[in-house]
């Protein structure tokens, strides 16, 4: 009774404490955006997240697709946490799985900070209010079909009109100060202000 117990427990926490470490393992690393962004260099951008998203390479990103990726993720923490590789997750792997997501977690906390701190700035936005998502981040609502699938071409059609509404002067390079009105406008429509 005290090992059903015991072994109960230890999946929930396994399934609890392992979701963030197969994000990390799934999430690609983060490259830092260049100031200027060409149209072309967008369109490359939208176009390789769309391939990852497409996880069964069919043209759209629909719901085979998002439940294909929770398999792949699944599987990866598994296997991360399995660390000799036999099946089955021991205490022991499992405390050890939680250490290394601790460890980088301080990390990540560590390098933002340093960031914002070389910028002369201190928390804001997302981060500020603790919200983890951020702006931004999903499919656009306007681009999903009435079957809940998004084609390529509406992805990556909305990266560029993202693009082009930033582009102020529609020189096909967006700068910083741009990306920054456009954000500002985009917050100020949110919000039902007038320019």
């Amino acid at each position: 009774m005290r090992k059903t117990i015991a072994l109960t427990l230890a999946t929930a926490a396994l399934i609890a404490g392992g979701t963030a470490l197969a994000q990390d393992a799934q999430r690609p690393q983060r490259v830092e955006r260049p100031a200027e962004m060409t149209r072309d260099a967008v369109e490359q951008r939208a176009n390789a997240a769309f391939e990852r998203l497409d996880v069964n390479k069919d043209g759209t990103i629909d719901a085979a697709d998002r439940e294909a990726r929770v398999e792949q993720v699944a599987r990866t923490r598994f296997d991360a946490a399995d660390a000799d590789g036999d099946g089955a997750i021991s205490y022991d792997e499992f405390a050890a799985l939680r250490e290394v997501r601790k460890d980088r977690r301080t990390d990540r906390r560590a390098t933002r900070v340093e960031r914002q701190a070389a910028r002369g700035e201190g928390l804001r936005g997302p981060a500020a209010r603790g919200d983890r998502r951020g702006p931004g981040r999903g499919i656009a609502r306007a681009m999903i079909g009435q079957d809940g699938s998004v084609s390529k071409a509406d992805f990556i059609g909305d990266a560029l009109s993202r693009f082009d509404a930033a582009d102020a002067d529609s020189d096909g390079v967006v700068t910083v100060e741009e990306r920054r009105g456009a954000a500002r406008e985009n917050i100020r429509a949110r919000r039902g202000l007038s320019g």
